[in-house]
């Protein structure tokens, strides 16, 4: 692991911990509430301390090695701080996520979503991703080597994708045969959308398709890499002009990727709320 992707863990990490805390202290109810959702803030900021200063003090005596981006972490401190960083995130999603028994349905509708009611789902995480004019609470589940994002206000599918590697774990393989072409895969994105998001209405939103060559996500060095032709498509549609003062992220849009083979590679929708 790289210093800077170390760093980038942590400063995602220290985001998503102060949304946490902002997320356990907004909506406050009776004084019970209150008292019990201030003490679950205070809880997250010691964790996110604790982990903080344990990385300081790695970066200072722990196994460094230098490279063109910097100094590295490497060996068992690499290790340890990826364990103590897994560590504060259970400890975290203790505090903030619903009980098991709750979330039945989130993995109900994976199974539908993946046409596989025997599909062994395994819940990872809740955090707060961000959405056009703000953010929603999300649990993360893999399936096999998919990811799934859910909506537990209602159990919605809004992302799907390959999920990150563990260690040297290969990843998925994609069919890159020219199979088919824009149009016929444009007309199964159109049937996917209309299957798995029926709410959605095409005709209303903007079209922005676009294509990338050589290598199918996460596949890089795989069977697919050096291929000379566009190999995955993507079709997205935008709910209303880019020209905001947020920027592009404050479109809401649906998307859905296809190889030219047909395999399915990606899904985002941040229409469905």
């Amino acid at each position: 692991m790289t210093l800077n992707n170390h760093f980038i863990k942590l400063v995602g990490f220290s985001l998503l911990m102060a949304v946490l805390a902002v997320l356990v202290v907004v909506g406050l109810g009776t004084q019970a509430g209150s008292a019990h959702r201030d003490s679950a803030s205070e809880h997250i900021k010691v964790l996110e301390q604790q982990l903080g200063q344990a990385s300081q003090q790695e970066l200072k005596t722990g196994q460094l090695s230098n490279t063109k981006q910097g100094s590295v972490l490497t060996g068992d401190s690499a290790k340890k701080m990826d364990n103590l960083h897994q560590q504060t995130q259970q400890q975290i999603d203790s505090i903030i996520a619903r009980p098991e028994n709750k979330r039945q349905g989130a993995i109900a509708a994976i199974r539908a979503f993946a046409k596989d009611p025997a599909a062994h789902v395994d819940y990872q995480q809740t955090l707060k991703i961000p959405y056009p004019g703000g953010s929603a609470t999300a649990e993360v589940y893999y399936v096999g080597l998919d990811q799934y994002t859910i909506l537990p206000a209602n159990n919605k599918v809004v992302q799907v994708g390959e999920r990150p590697r563990l260690g040297n774990e290969p990843g998925k393989q994609y069919d890159v045969t020219p199979r088919y072409d824009q149009a016929q895969l444009e007309a199964m994105a159109v049937a996917f959308i209309k299957e798995h998001a029926p709410d959605v209405d095409l005709t209303k939103l903007n079209a922005q398709f676009g294509s990338k060559g050589a290598v199918a996500p996460n596949d890089k060095g795989g069977q697919n890499a050096g291929t000379p032709h566009d190999t995955n498509y993507f079709f997205r549609w935008e709910g209303y002009s880019a020209n905001l003062t947020g920027g592009p992220d404050e479109v809401p849009f649906i998307q859905v990727g296809f190889t030219v083979g047909g395999t399915f590679l990606s899904y985002t929708n941040s229409l469905t709320r």
